[in-house]
């Protein structure tokens, strides 16, 4: 993977919405069961450098519900992660209090996921790979404070491996503080294109369609728009891909902005002392280096702008368009130097990622009824009747007037 290609898999991965900021963010639990320890990340989420821990959040409105998202990433490699996610919907937007877990409709849920192999994610975590992945099938979401920078809450209860539903893991001590101060606005597909005439080379390089940046080789045109703490952030990349001797490469255009204040429709001039506006064009570069500076990338040229200007035509929720034109240099030969001309770029977001249940063997039931146990109150004994549909996992748990797990009853198939 690349760097740019990186900065489109957190586009990807993060689902829409807001990416955390500067304010310390985590993201915590203990599991217990076939497997045990605690899951623990902190800090921020970089886009640009994978692999990457951290924090992030997402949050979007799509025909009237709310979906909210906090996860915590571990890199375990350069190409596998440890998920730690928490998805909550509703209507209107996420409030203060209680989200039990629903495993039917999926509206309060928690998941774990080790060893996620990240570049073959796929469009329904049904499908995704990884060596374990449990999804939770009981247990309580609260969030506890909303304010404008900071989400944060707690979690307990149980998960249930998807492939082996006898396999269950307790969660405990779940807790989670991200910041929300980062508007972060994917733009997962579109166009890119412009004209170049230079010393040694020229043509025209055009992309266009949706990077998929866990099916890989990929190409296409991806971008986002992240604000914080008054500065502005646009990365937008245009991926063509090839292999050479049997090595994936890339050929990647690229534009950023990184300027103070919000980042308005308009002519930004290109600053090649401070990069703070650029444009620029890589060939070849290799796919298994992560640079964490554009001038680090490995690759048979790397050319960035010495003038020029980018223009923003349209920066809204649904349509990011503009132009560029300029003059690159080659970082590696000052003379070796490349005109660009009628330079557009038009995007459009992408689609939140989907939970496919219907997956037979880990179905649940739509009929679940817990009846009043009898006698109340009761000394010593007392009966709990509950009603299964179908035949399926059933945990039944003791809880006290504090919320603390004092006996499992139950947990078994029935």
């Amino acid at each position: 993977m690349k760097q740019i290609i990186n900065t489109v898999f957190i586009i990807s991965f993060l689902i829409t919405g807001i990416l955390s900021g500067q304010q310390s963010s985590s993201f915590s639990f203990n599991y217990a069961g076939s497997i045990n320890g605690t899951f623990s990340v902190s800090g921020d989420f970089n886009p640009l450098i994978i692999p990457s821990d951290g924090v992030v959040t997402a949050q979007e409105e799509i025909d009237g519900i709310t979906y909210s998202t906090f996860s915590g990433v571990e890199a375990v490699s350069i190409d596998s992660i440890n998920l730690g996610a928490i998805l909550l919907q509703q209507a209107g937007e996420l409030v203060l209090g209680e989200y039990p877990v629903d495993p039917v409709t999926n509206s309060a849920m928690f998941g774990f996921a080790l060893g996620a192999t990240v570049t073959e994610f796929p469009d329904d975590i049904d499908d995704l790979e990884a060596d374990a992945i449990y999804l939770s099938i009981g247990g309580l979401i609260t969030i506890t404070e909303i304010t404008e920078t900071t989400k944060s809450g707690t979690f307990f209860g149980f998960m249930m491996n998807m492939d082996d539903p006898a396999d269950i893991v307790e969660v405990n001590d779940g807790e989670f503080t991200v910041n929300t101060a980062t508007i972060f606005q994917p733009y997962l597909e579109g166009d890119y294109s412009f004209d170049y005439l230079g010393t040694e080379m020229s043509g025209n390089y055009s992309v266009s369609g949706t990077i998929d940046p866990f099916n890989l080789p990929t190409e296409g045109t991806a971008g986002f728009y992240g604000f914080s703490s008054d500065t502005s952030i646009l990365i937008i990349t245009g991926v063509e891909t090839f292999i050479v001797d049997e090595v994936d490469s890339v050929n990647i255009g690229a534009i950023i902005i990184n300027k103070p204040g919000e980042l308005e429709p308009g002519t930004y001039t290109v600053d090649p002392i401070f990069q703070t506006v650029l444009f620029a064009f890589v060939l070849g570069a290799d796919f298994t280096t992560i640079p964490e500076d554009l001038e680090d990338i490995v690759a048979d040229k790397v050319y960035i702008s010495a003038t020029g200007s980018i223009t923003i035509s349209e920066l809204s929720d649904s349509s990011l368009t503009g132009s560029f034109s300029g003059a690159m240099l080659n970082l590696s030969n000052p003379l070796d130097f490349l005109s660009v001309t009628n330079g557009s770029f038009s995007l459009s977001p992408g689609e939140i990622l989907a939970v496919d249940d219907s997956n037979p063997d880990i179905s649940m039931p739509s009929l679940l009824e817990l009846k009043q146990n009898y006698p109340n109150p009761f000394n010593p004994v007392t009966t709990i009747k509950f009603i299964l549909e179908t035949q399926s996992i059933a945990s039944l748990q003791i809880f006290d007037v504090n919320g603390r797990q004092v006996e499992t009853l139950l947990n078994e198939r029935l």
